[in-house]
């Protein structure tokens, strides 16, 4: 005696199919994710650099525009600088230099508070990479094994149920026209016999 009802099969395998396809499609839209973070990360990090880098700069004008304010030109000299130049078109050229690097500075100053390395780093000491790793195995196993045994143990059983059902309805097909052909010559005698009634 059965005491706990057999599960449907075929639907815990459509399940499970359908459901590793979702799973794949999250899985895409994950990996699209990190592809995103990867260029974000990129992109802060050269930002970070042009920071830094017109942070310096910034720091050598002004000590080189204030050598220039108290006439003291051999100090501080920056060797980007044409040496042609006298002092009022060095200045201009530092401070158009120096509006420059102010603006870069504002354009890149986001990096500065910016958290996406460091919750890369939590999500890495987490070990949240591990539950990754577990998602993609069943991300993959799931659609392989469901449309697998959805297939070997139900389609293939239908697709031969199918084929004796139609082995049976031509064989009783086939029997039915033996039949008929064993009649027609009775049914031939029979038509004769009217005809020979119907001359007399």
């Amino acid at each position: 005696m059965q005491w706990l009802p057999s599960p449907p099969t075929d639907n815990l395998y459509k399940f499970m199919a359908i459901f590793g396809l979702w799973l794949l499609l999250g899985l895409l839209l994950l990996f699209a994710w990190f592809g995103y973070i990867n260029f974000k990360l990129d992109e802060e990090s050269r930002d970070n650099q042009h920071y830094y880098f017109s942070k310096n700069i910034e720091l050598d004008i002004t000590r080189r525009l204030a050598s220039l304010d108290t006439k003291d030109t051999g100090e501080n000299k920056l060797e980007w600088v044409p040496e042609n130049f006298n002092p009022d078109q060095e200045r201009k050229f530092l401070e158009q230099a120096l509006k420059n690097h102010e603006e870069t500075m504002k354009r890149t100053e986001y990096t500065l508070k910016s958290q996406t390395s460091r919750d890369i780093k939590i999500f890495e000491a987490s070990g949240a990479l591990w539950i990754l790793w577990v998602y993609v195995v069943f991300a993959i196993g799931c659609p392989y094994f469901g449309f697998k045994w959805w297939y070997k143990k139900i389609q293939l059983p239908n697709e031969a149920a199918n084929d004796i059902e139609l082995k049976i309805k031509e064989a009783s097909l086939l029997k039915l026209q033996i039949e008929i052909s064993q009649l027609q010559p009775m049914h031939q005698t029979i038509k004769q016999l009217m005809d020979l009634h119907r001359r007399t």
